[in-house]
């Protein structure tokens, strides 16, 4: 599987996630229960993970030039989970009406210690 395959499964992923989204978005209301709700957020949260993972991916292969472009991949999914989570999480904290500054700032302190950890782990 090569670097090309990669991009475009991913890329593939993320469209069908956002074609979902924007069905949702469209054609339904969060009147019509719990599991509308859900699936909602599971829709934003893989679309934002593979629109995320994709643009780290190839910001990494532009800027490094390297031989070995797989070596990014793992990080790159990383991320890009972290920043789907991390959206997902001011959503859901916003739609119940408990976000403040002070909790998107330990939000956003929380999710940059997760990423140092696995930064330095290495």
């Amino acid at each position: 599987m090569n670097w090309r395959n990669f991009t475009r499964g991913l890329s593939a992923s993320t469209l069908i996630f956002g074609g979902l989204l924007l069905g949702l978005t469209l054609f339904t209301s969060p009147q019509q229960g719990l599991f509308t709700v859900i699936i909602y957020y599971i829709a934003i949260f893989f679309f934002l993970m593979g629109l995320s993972a994709l643009i780290i991916f190839l910001f990494r292969k532009w800027w490094t030039h390297s031989e070995i472009i797989f070596a990014n991949v793992k990080s790159s999914i990383r991320q890009g989970l972290l920043i789907a989570a991390f959206v997902v999480a001011l959503l859901l904290l916003s739609s119940f009406d408990l976000l403040t500054w002070w909790d998107g700032a330990i939000l956003t302190i929380s999710f940059l210690l997760i990423e140092m950890f696995f930064k330095v782990r290495r």
